[in-house]
């Protein structure tokens, strides 16, 4: 059965008076597997590989939704703050670190995935975490992260060529 991207029907389906776009249905019903629910199917491709934050959001004392939508805006807020760190280290002024966060708190990426029950906003904060962890030179907590990534989504893959080319500038400069 297809349910389209914008069926309105679907977070009634599930008991919320919300619309869900069908990412968020799934996710829903992935956390609501993890609570012992009956689900309506199996969970598909792409998303059987996205199992981290549903299992997080599953030990969270709230709905699925909510849950799904509190470790959202966490690693929102957590992605805001590496941001800053990433810019400091990259010898930004504070006022240009400022103006740089608060375009990042108020773009498209966060207003809309951010609470609507996407995984967006933890792969974002953990790209931005290895972007940080690459700039300190610390491999051992950003192969943890990178293990970390692909367990939240397969958008984490971003760091590899990231990482390599930082590493080939960073080596180029010792010659």
């Amino acid at each position: 059965m297809y349910v389209g991207a914008d069926d309105k029907k679907l977070g009634e389906k599930l008991g919320y008076d919300v619309e869900m776009s069908l990412d968020s249905y799934t996710y829903v019903q992935y956390v609501n597997y993890y609570n012992g629910e009956d689900i309506e199917e199996e969970v598909s491709k792409p998303y059987s590989f996205r199992f981290l934050v549903p299992l997080i959001a599953s030990l969270l004392p709230f709905d699925s939704f909510t849950s799904l939508n509190i470790i959202c805006l966490s690693t929102e807020i957590l992605g805001l703050l590496f941001l800053m760190k990433v810019l400091a280290l990259l010898g930004f002024t504070p006022k240009t670190i400022f103006i740089t966060s608060f375009l990042y708190a108020f773009s498209f990426p966060v207003f809309y995935y951010g609470v609507v029950g996407l995984l967006d906003a933890p792969a974002i904060f953990l790209i931005i975490l290895g972007v940080y962890l690459t700039l300190r030179k610390q491999l051992i907590p950003l192969i943890f992260t990178m293990i970390i990534a692909a367990m939240v989504n397969e958008k984490a893959v971003l760091l590899l060529p990231f990482y390599f080319f930082y590493i080939y500038l960073f080596l180029m400069n010792l010659e």
